[in-house]
């Protein structure tokens, strides 16, 4: 906990490369949005010790992030809970991923921890 605010997502799946830089022509990334969960420690251990190692088996992402969503400056709780994204060279990459047995496993384990429910966006990333 830093701040009062918990990390429990801190330095987790970092891949090969993970680095800052620029949008390439078709870049595609998908969010995924959670909803609030029924039970918070229960989804953030699930999340951590058995989401992040399955999908970190998902060829072609070329980026990962996670971020946890805090209160607004009012104190209003986030519309989510947690968002993860991840990026793609381009659409044929995203499909082919998301179409591999890694791929279809990430999505079919939503199932056993996303109780508040899960949101995924399709977009292609512009700077």
């Amino acid at each position: 906990m830093t701040n009062g605010v918990q990390e429990p997502f801190k330095n987790e799946v970092n891949p090969k490369n993970h680095k800052s830089r620029k949008p390439k022509l078709n870049e595609m990334k998908v969010t995924v949005l959670y909803g609030h969960p029924t039970d918070p420690e229960a989804f953030d251990k699930y999340y951590k010790e058995t989401h992040l190692p399955i999908a970190s088996r998902m060829q072609a992402v070329t980026k990962f992030e996670v971020t946890r969503f805090l209160p607004g400056p009012d104190g209003t709780a986030p519309a989510y809970y947690v968002m993860g994204e991840l990026y793609f060279a381009g659409p044929e990459e995203m499909r082919q991923t998301f179409g591999s047995p890694e791929g279809k496993a990430a999505v079919d384990d939503l199932a056993n921890f996303a109780t508040g429910g899960v949101t995924m966006l399709i977009g292609t990333v512009e700077n």
